[in-house]
């Protein structure tokens, strides 16, 4: 079944370099973990860089009263899971966070559903915050920052440096927000300005982004949708990615972000969940594997005792594997890998690995035999 998956993975990828003029070794990193049509909060990894495809929506039809019961939120899918950074006590429960965004010419529409475990009783209040960061300029050295508590209250800063705040910024911001309270969680509602950020996204632009949860109810808790992400560590946020459709993905885009931080990227849409991988993530790993392969036939060689014929020819050509692995390492060179560069180097370091693991067979069949 796996290996029928992996086919149909690279088949699709095979189609969508066709289309899209891209070579196969550009969409070799992408896979589909998910059935497409559907929001999904499966489990995300740490080391993958977030990014969430933002569709247009109808600000008209979106009512700011907290309680989402507009047809237009059902255009937008979840951000996915958010990462929990730290709680007061190890093993106290986590409170799921589902966001959804929408935009328009003029403004950003947010949604924030937040979960409590147990709702406190009739005329108590409820404590905790939710923040969503932007930079448009992906300077990673500032951000706008925009707050709203529980109990309705809100903040809008723009942050340029750990100690230069704007706090007046936020009375001219224009930005509005609302809450409402359900059964089992308190909601968000978020209409962001463009014009108060003084950028207006464009289709398929990149807008570094983060949404943090704190939740002040018995046990604190603090979440957030990119991982390892801080009050001010733009460099560790994820993206929006402005998009006509849900489906209008620029695989290009997304390859080149992977390879310029160095990461893979985790795309959530209404098309399910997605990772691409760069060039460079690919082949980095398949020549780490290739060493490991010819590493280990290295040492089975020293430890299994067999004929003496026999270790010269096998070493003879752990030896030459060795030459080979050296010069597609050197090929390969630093920072981002070309199409021509994958293609040259990915398949002859896959057979390197082949090779070796062919070796520590062929040495347990010798040893086995010399000990009879």
């Amino acid at each position: 079944m796996a290996i029928a998956m992996q086919c149909c993975f690279l088949f699709i990828g095979t189609v969508m370099a066709k289309k899209s003029d891209i070579s196969i070794f550009k969409v070799m990193g992408v896979a589909f973990l998910l059935s497409f049509g559907g929001a999904s909060h499966a489990a995300t990894n740490r080391d993958n860089l977030q990014v969430y495809g933002v569709v247009p929506g109808d600000g008209g039809q979106i009512v700011l009263d907290g309680k989402l019961d507009e047809l237009e939120w059902r255009k937008a899918s979840a951000m996915g899971e958010f990462h929990f950074n730290g709680t007061t006590r190890p093993g106290s429960e986590r409170r799921p966070t589902m966001v959804r965004a929408l935009w328009t010419k003029d403004a950003l529409f947010v949604a924030a559903e937040c979960v409590e475990n147990e709702m406190p009783a009739k005329g108590a209040a409820i404590r905790g915050d939710i923040e969503v960061m932007l930079e448009s300029g992906q300077t990673q050295q500032r951000y706008y920052k925009f707050i709203v508590h529980s109990d309705g209250s809100s903040e809008a800063l723009f942050l340029r440096s750990t100690d230069q705040i704007d706090m007046g910024w936020g009375l001219r911001s224009g930005f509005e927000c609302a809450v409402g309270m359900d059964k089992d969680r308190w909601v968000v509602e978020m209409k962001i300005p463009f014009r108060a950020m003084t950028a207006q996204p464009q289709l398929g632009d990149l807008w570094l982004c983060n949404v943090r949860r704190f939740s002040f109810m018995k046990a604190f808790e603090d979440s957030s949708w990119a991982a390892g992400a801080t009050w001010f560590t733009p460099n560790r946020f994820g993206y929006l990615y402005f998009l006509p459709d849900a489906g209008s993905f620029n695989m290009a885009t997304l390859l080149e972000l992977s390879d310029r931080r160095g990461l893979p990227v985790e795309v959530m849409s209404g098309q399910g969940r997605m990772i691409v991988r760069s060039n460079a993530s690919i082949l980095d790993d398949t020549l780490r594997d290739a060493r490991l392969a010819l590493t280990c036939a290295a040492g089975w060689l020293k430890r299994v005792k067999i004929a003496d014929e026999k270790e010269t020819k096998i070493g003879k050509q752990i030896d030459e594997l060795e030459l080979k692995l050296t010069d597609l390492s050197s090929r390969r060179g630093d920072g981002p890998v070309s199409a021509q560069t994958m293609s040259a180097i990915f398949l002859p370091t896959q057979e390197i690995k082949r090779q070796s693991q062919e070796i520590v067979k062929e040495i347990e069949c010798a040893g086995m035999s010399a000990s009879n």
